[in-house]
């Protein structure tokens, strides 16, 4: 099993009610899979995540391990025990 941190930020956060979560995953998840799965237990948080085929958000911001990842590769990034992900959804105001 692999102990995966997912840090939140801006609106992220605010809906969580929490600057970060920590799931238990099976060994060999994507980071696309992970995403998946933390959405679905944390549902207020899924619109800013996946969109409705559960396909990660192209407009989310998202850095493994320090490295950021673009959306639409991130079922190619496997997810490891430890592995810290911040997850920052886009920012508007004005």
């Amino acid at each position: 099993m692999a102990n995966v941190t997912f840090h939140l930020e801006a609106q992220l956060r605010h809906l969580a009610q929490a600057d970060h979560t920590t799931l238990e995953l099976s060994d060999g998840v994507s980071l696309a899979e992970g995403l998946q799965q933390l959405a679905a237990r944390q549902p207020e948080l899924a619109k800013y995540l996946v969109d409705a085929e559960s396909n990660v958000q192209r407009s989310l911001l998202i850095v493994l391990n320090n490295q950021p990842v673009v959306p639409s590769e991130a079922a190619k990034h496997l997810l490891n025990d430890g592995a810290e992900v911040v997850l920052l959804p886009p920012i508007s105001g004005g």
